[in-house]
């Protein structure tokens, strides 16, 4: 990472901490109480984790990993939002970024994207002084953007820019945080507007009046059905045989193709 390219390009950051390799951006961001409009950046994880305490694999000095410290007033039913608001922020850059994968970007609920049907990016978000109004969010992003080369067990399912978009020379990561950086910044109002979020989240997602397949983290259940969308507070509407609806807040889910 060339983190002189991102000095004076990020007027929202007060402090930028950059490490060659951390066991965690989150971790260090959590661990060190870092001050609010902290980023953390690191070439390499060596413990990154994602949802449900899962690995994330990534090759040193090809993507981009970070933390970004941010103190919202949300409430326990809007910190949802959050996690719609980052992971659409990131694709609405990535899709000025790059137009010809403007419709091969997708979203994927709750906060994953997708790429030619491949997941090259994950969203942890996790929150501290939950019961103040004003709370401390650790917003950790990973991206895979020059990675070519997968382990065997997630290589048809994981992907990156470089790799989709058949470029012959590296991506630049510092374009993409910088840009990801000052849109999350200059759109935060979005969080507030709960249905336009929704609505936008929606407009970029692949999932509505799709055959999905979810799964149930608490008991494994895995069920099939048609996703339609999602409700006010962010939870996914599936209606199952016999035109049964119902909602759920977390979990997984993968596109069925016929």
């Amino acid at each position: 990472m060339k983190i002189e390219e991102l000095q004076g390009t990020l007027p929202d950051i007060n402090k930028v901490y950059y490490f060659p390799e951390i066991e965690s951006t989150n971790m260090f961001a959590k661990t060190s109480k870092l001050d609010e409009d902290s980023l953390v950046i690191t070439d390499y994880q060596v413990s990154g984790k994602g949802r449900f305490g899962r690995i994330w694999k990534s090759t040193p000095g090809l993507n981009l990993c970070f933390t970004l410290v941010k103190k919202l007033s949300l409430n326990v039913d809007e910190i949802q939002l959050l996690n719609l608001y980052t992971s659409y922020s990131l694709i609405c850059v990535l899709r000025h970024l790059f137009p010809k994968l403007e419709k091969k970007l997708i979203l994927k609920w709750p906060n994953d994207i997708l790429l030619n049907n491949k997941k090259i990016c994950g969203v942890l978000i996790e929150v501290q002084n939950l019961k103040n109004k004003n709370k401390k969010f650790l917003i950790g992003i990973g991206l895979n953007v020059n990675q070519s080369d997968f382990p065997e067990d997630i290589a048809n399912k994981a992907s990156s820019l470089k790799k989709e978009s058949k470029l012959s020379t590296d991506i630049s990561r510092e374009s993409i945080l910088k840009n990801f950086i000052n849109f999350f910044y200059e759109n935060l109002s979005l969080i507030k507007d709960r249905q336009a979020l929704i609505n936008s989240w929606m407009a970029s997602s692949a999932i509505v009046d799709k055959k999905i397949k979810f799964k149930q983290h608490e008991d494994g259940l895995e069920q099939t059905g048609i996703a339609k969308g999602l409700d006010n507070d962010c939870g996914l509407i599936i209606e199952f045989p016999g035109k049964i609806r119902k909602t759920f807040y977390s979990g997984e889910i993968s596109l069925l193709y016929d």
